[in-house]
């Protein structure tokens, strides 16, 4: 990687156009997702390909463009390209169209082959599909040739759709139909295309002859164009689907070419290399193709489609990974080593911490039971006080209640308890075996009110009869909502109860008495 590039704030990359008497090379720059500057170059190269990859990379040593990532473009009878309209927003249907498509070069299944699709916006407002096919030896010989150039490569793109991305980017706004003519020594790419949508795409190995007396060449250069156009026509349903513009390129397009397309297509054709680009991206018609590449490279086009094969491209992603892993390892280590180092050292530091924290906790456990024992002492202080605190929050209550009682009992009955229903039904809690409550006491309502009382007594009248004259006294009282007598299975066991009041022939009773809150 050029030393002199911040990867956090730049991106480089480059284009390389082979041809086989001449390479373009384009390097495009670019700076938080925007194009900074485009620089092109073109390589004369005659000979075998040794010699002419020998002369590109002192190009690119000269330029300081060596250990770029570069995308290198495939053009010719080894590479099929088509863009089909898709027609619908499906995924599935999408995928099935795809398919079918790739079913079509069933001929072309006696070599190895490689396959990339990629998706544009289409102007139906569907996606459109771009397709591409080329032969693995195809993708193995650029491979190579970019191993020979000391070059990173990252991606292997159709030259016409190289040439549509640098349209696209570049050229003058225009709602037109346009023929983007590239003309080589030995290869003509032809795009047909809106500004925002490619629509046809073709190479034909054929030159239009320099030399105007090459009346054959001239014409093999215009039926192989006039193919082209006929199979496009084929292809596109619509109504109007001529071209409506010519934009010539490369280095083959002379005066000659420019005049003859518009004198037998009676359309407007221009010179790319004349077009009014802004700046500083003057130089990119120059080498179009080689343009369209390296914006690929930097995100900046607007296809991106690669037939890199798999293997090749974990292969060059692991080779520039291998450097950051290294690196990564030796922090680590490092890491590791000095945090073992702080561990060890800290830890006879923190042996006397630990010792004085166990002894302070050891401490506060002695003192958490010291706790727990005056909580249950209290617990127990707080219940044996509950009656005296209910009697005092409820005096003029009982007050009134024990002067009905006197009012309305017989002479004869006795009156042995009153108390609240609460303390009557339920015992009080006891500390169990390790100091815990056996029972949790609750409290006589919210606040200590008192609502209902049990009023214990002994009668000598079998039928009770007093019982419930008293009972119908009690009821008359306005301080008294309610009198009922209480049913045997209510009343507590009291064996040494029973037992006084054995001698006295009488019969308990006890009645509820719900009164009316002060």
């Amino acid at each position: 990687m050029n030393p002199t590039v911040n990867p956090l704030h730049y991106n480089r990359a480059l284009g390389i156009d082979l041809r086989a008497n001449q390479v373009e090379v384009a390097c495009v720059s670019a700076r938080w997702g925007r194009l900074r500057s485009i620089e092109t170059a073109i390589c004369p190269a005659p000979g075998d390909e040794s010699a002419r990859l020998r002369r590109v990379h002192d190009l690119l040593k000269g330029k300081g463009w060596t250990e770029l990532p570069c995308l290198i473009a495939l053009h010719g009878e080894s590479t099929v390209l088509r863009s089909i309209p898709a027609r619908t927003s499906d995924p599935q249907a999408i995928q099935g169209i795809v398919e079918r498509e790739f079913e079509n070069f069933k001929g072309l299944q006696s070599h190895e082959m490689i396959r990339g699709c990629t998706f544009i916006p289409g102007g139906d407002g569907h996606p459109r599909i771009v397709l591409a096919l080329t032969r693995s030896e195809v993708a193995e010989q650029a491979a190579h040739a970019a191993n020979q150039l000391h070059q990173r490569l990252t991606g292997l793109m159709p030259g016409a759709v190289a040439l549509f991305n640098t349209w696209n980017r570049l050229a003058p706004e225009t709602d037109r139909r346009c023929l983007l003519i590239n003309v080589g020594q030995q290869l003509t790419e032809i795009v047909i295309c809106t500004q925002n949508e490619l629509l046809f795409a073709r190479s034909f190995s054929a030159h239009f002859p320099m030399d105007a007396i090459d009346k054959d060449g001239q014409q093999t250069w215009w039926t192989a164009l006039r193919t082209c156009l006929d199979i496009y026509q084929g292809e596109d349903s619509a109504d109007d689907v001529n071209p409506q513009e010519v934009y010539l390129s490369g280095n083959a397009a002379n005066d000659t070419l420019h005049d003859e397309i518009a004198a037998l297509l009676g359309i407007p054709v221009f010179r790319t290399a004349a077009l009014d680009i802004e700046p500083p991206f003057e130089a990119a018609m120059v080498a179009p193709i080689a343009t369209g590449l390296a914006m690929a490279g930097v995100k900046q086009a607007a296809v991106e489609l690669s037939l890199l094969p798999r293997a090749l491209r974990d292969k060059r992603c692991l080779q520039w990974q291998l450097q950051y892993w290294g690196l990564a390892c030796v922090i680590l280590l490092s890491t590791l080593l000095s945090i073992y180092g702080l561990m060890h050292w800290s830890q006879d530091m923190k042996s006397d911490v630990l010792e004085a924290k166990k002894h302070q906790l050891r401490q506060m456990k002695k003192e958490s039971l010291e706790l727990d024992g005056v909580e249950i002492d209290n617990a127990l202080l707080r219940d044996q006080i509950a009656p005296l605190r209910v009697a005092i929050h409820n005096d003029a209550i009982m007050h009134a209640l024990m002067n009905h009682l006197s009012e309305a009992k017989h002479p004869d009955d006795w009156i042995s308890l009153v108390a609240d229903a609460y303390s009557y039904n339920e015992p009080p809690p006891r500390p169990g075996p390790e100091g815990e409550l056996t029972q949790a006491p609750a409290s006589l309502g919210e606040g200590l009110e008192l609502r209902h009382v049990i009023v214990e007594g002994y009668t000598p009248i079998d039928d009770l009869s007093t019982v419930n004259s008293m009972i119908e006294t009690l009821r008359e009282k306005e301080s008294i909502l309610e009198v009922d007598l209480l049913g045997d299975e209510r009343l507590r066991s009291d064996a040494l109860r029973d037992a006084r009041w054995l001698p006295f022939n009488a019969r308990l009773f006890a009645i509820e008495i719900s009164v009316r809150s002060s």
